[in-house]
């Protein structure tokens, strides 16, 4: 009898190790998860920051050039080809050079 209770008592503590060890690895195995999770989310956010941010770069660029061409279409809106400025139909004036 007293060898009976023994194996059992022994099965029942192998049972007890396999159980806690597959817990422990459960537990690893989604803390594991959790990280790789919070680090796509990082990943991800970082891409539409620095999309954003390009868009917004993209936009000033677009805006100061569309300035710049304004400005210059607004000087030299009333000059001719040759460098001269026209006020009207007979009367010119040169440019100064630079």
């Amino acid at each position: 009898m007293y060898r009976k209770k023994t194996t059992i008592t022994v099965k029942r503590f192998a049972l007890y190790i396999l159980i806690s060890s597959m817990l422990v690895t459960l537990a690893g195995l989604i803390i594991l998860q959790v990280r790789y999770f919070n680090l796509n989310v990082q990943i991800v956010e970082n891409q539409f920051n620095e999309s954003v941010r390009r868009c917004l770069f993209q936009t000033v660029y677009l805006v100061e050039e569309n300035e710049a061409l304004q400005y210059l279409h607004q000087t030299l809106e009333g000059y001719d080809y040759q460098g001269s400025r026209k006020l009207n139909e007979y009367s010119t004036f040169s440019v100064p050079q630079i």
